[in-house]
């Protein structure tokens, strides 16, 4: 039997800090979302099948409230989905699989453009909030929401943009 010294063994890159943050960023993400988009999805089946609820139980104020409380669980049902293809594309940008940049490319443009639809929803429409009794708080969250929704909706494109180029897109593929 033949011993190798440590000289003879190559030395494994260990890629670009980039992928492995956001690869472990995205599997505790989607782990967490995941298993917290499982129970809505019990509970509406549930609901919706004892009649307890129906579409028109939800009030709803503008159009896409009412596209989206008719469609609940479907919706319900694509967060789930939406949650394990983020977690599947997570897995294979650690494994340094060519598949996952696209897949993680799709899911990060459907949640930016989700949370442009919310932020649009936001804007568009005088909400009163009556989360907090006290109105200065209420006003405060009013001011901030929009820029934190608009900050994520960045982070989401700087995302994708260094997904797919660069470094980073030829490690991947």
């Amino acid at each position: 039997m033949m011993r190798t010294s440590q000289s003879d063994i190559p030395a494994r890159s260990s890629g670009s800090r980039f992928i492995r943050f956001w690869g472990w960023l995205f599997v505790l993400a989607s782990s967490l979302f995941l298993f917290i988009s499982i129970l809505p999805n019990v509970l509406l089946f549930k609901l919706y099948a004892e009649g307890v609820v129906d579409s028109a139980t939800f009030p709803a104020h503008n159009m896409l409230e009412v596209v989206f409380y008719s469609n609940l669980r479907l919706f319900a049902a694509l967060f789930t989905l939406l949650n394990l293809l983020w977690l599947f594309g997570a897995i294979g940008m650690l494994r340094r699989r060519d598949w996952s940049r696209p897949l993680l490319t799709v899911v990060l443009c459907f949640l930016a453009v989700s949370l442009l639809l919310v932020l649009s929803n936001f804007l568009a429409f005088d909400y009163e909030i009556t989360a907090w009794r006290d109105p200065e708080r209420n006003e405060r969250f009013k001011a901030y929401f929009p820029w934190t929704l608009g900050g994520g909706v960045v982070l989401l494109l700087g995302l994708i943009y260094r997904l797919n180029t660069g470094k980073v897109a030829r490690e991947l593929s």
